[in-house]
């Protein structure tokens, strides 16, 4: 069914076809797929030109609420925070699940800025840990405080990876969560309309 909806969007660049094939790739958690064919999506404009069959609700609404779905789990943070906006501007028929992804984005941000602020360079922290050793251990020379500050830096950087490693597999969780709620929901909405 995948060719049909291609072929569909050939024939005419609409919007619909791009939600369903952006659907199918959601489900099956390929999001780099699903972002692209929703990016494309939002990217056309209401066809105004066209009076039959037009889904008013896939412009207005389900490609900004799909893209701030995909764009946390794709990893493109800017476009999906955006689309989430766009999605709840859309009083009548927006998601809970849209203000709780903009307030993941916004999660998303001020850790960004956090960790800038708290980021040294190497450098900076042979730096300051020699200062810092050499206060408590007056009679090391030059070689023997940097190489202590060096092993510390090691440390530090293994245990930074290993925190990261942790919050991305969190992350990923929750986001597969996340998923299955979302897919919940789309089938509700879809018993509902049979």
């Amino acid at each position: 069914s995948m060719g049909y909806f291609i072929r569909a969007f050939e024939v005419s660049p609409r919007v619909e076809p791009m939600i369903e094939i952006t659907r199918h790739y959601m489900a099956e958690k390929n999001w780099l797929l699903a972002f692209t064919f929703c990016d494309l999506a939002c990217k056309l404009t209401y066809p105004s030109h066209l009076l039959l069959f037009v889904n008013k609700q896939e412009y207005e609404y389900d490609r900004w609420h799909l893209m701030g779905i995909i764009g946390y789990h794709a990893g493109f943070h800017n476009e999906g925070k955006s689309a989430c906006l766009r999605a709840l501007e859309c009083k009548r028929l927006r998601h809970p699940l849209d203000e709780e992804n903009l307030r993941k984005y916004q999660e998303k941000e001020r850790e960004k800025e956090n960790r800038e602020l708290q980021v040294l360079t190497k450098q900076q922290f042979i730096d300051k840990t020699c200062t810092e050793v050499l206060l408590t251990n007056p009679r090391m020379n030059k070689r023997e405080l940097e190489s202590k500050a060096s092993v510390l830096w090691k440390l530090k950087s293994q245990q930074l990876e290993r925190e990261k490693r942790e919050k991305v597999e969190r992350e990923r969780l929750e986001r597969e969560k996340d998923q299955e709620k979302t897919t919940g929901t789309e089938k509700r909405r879809k018993n509902r309309k049979k």
